[in-house]
């Protein structure tokens, strides 16, 4: 047994080739490990500036996609405004009063396109209850992007078409700018004004605590007694002017 042994090691050294194959994969084995050894930097480099653009571009996707370019600013009692990006989609909900707020907290419309958006704020049951009462709606849209704002002011005034003592419009980004350094909602920043117009001396937090229907009263007894103010001058001049002639 051992004599077979010694014999078959004995054939195993006479056999150059196998030593010469041995040696050839050792060779390969080292410049192998040689040349992953020189790659290595720079296939980090490269993962680094793969994972660099990654970054950067999910970064410039979330800033595109978070970015809003309109918004629908909604007054009644409750006021609550939706911001909406160039997709079309609410971003934001915000309540610009303690009811707004309120309302805001039962919503569901993040992410949704605007129209379904509008119309779940429009039947929550806060604002339903406000328009069986008369009270007054105003959407006001900030049309940072001139053609999605205008899309989205001629979808509102279809959707309100029928709703008794609603008004819809649009306003310019410097003018919501104003309204939010008030504190206030853009239709109701647009009442305020008028108000100041005629001297009234509500503030900002005043405003922002009356209804729509309120102020719209308020507002009309000023226009009114300012066209009695008028109206009675006139015929005053014209009665002196008469008297002088007779």
């Amino acid at each position: 047994m051992e004599n077979e042994i010694r014999k078959a090691f004995d054939q195993l050294q006479a056999e150059p080739q196998l030593t010469e194959n041995t040696r050839r994969y050792l060779d390969q084995v080292r410049r192998e490990k040689q040349r992953r050894q020189r790659s290595a930097p720079l296939r980090r480099a490269l993962c680094a500036a793969a994972l660099c653009c990654l970054v950067l571009a999910l970064a410039g996707g979330y800033r595109l996609y978070f970015t809003p370019t309109s918004v629908i600013s909604i007054d009644i009692n409750p006021s609550i405004e939706l911001e909406v990006n160039r997709f079309d989609r609410v971003i934001a909900v915000e309540g610009r009063n303690e009811d707004g707020q309120a309302l805001a907290d039962t919503l569901d419309v993040l992410y949704l396109k605007y129209g379904p958006a509008v119309e779940q704020v429009l039947a929550s049951p806060s604002v339903t209850a406000c328009l069986e009462e008369d009270g007054f709606l105003s959407i006001a849209v900030v049309q940072s992007d001139e053609k999605q704002g205008q899309q989205i002011l001629e979808y509102v005034s279809a959707c309100t078409a029928h709703t008794p003592n609603s008004h819809c419009y649009g306003i310019q980004h410097q003018q919501a700018e104003e309204a939010h350094s008030l504190g206030l909602s853009y239709g109701k920043y647009l009442v305020y004004l008028q108000l100041q117009q005629y001297g009234a001396g509500y503030t900002p937090q005043q405003v922002n605590d009356m209804p729509m229907s309120q102020l719209r009263q308020i507002l009309e007894q000023l226009q009114g007694g300012a066209s009695d103010q008028s109206s009675g001058h006139q015929g005053q001049g014209s009665h002196g002017h008469h008297g002088g002639h007779d």
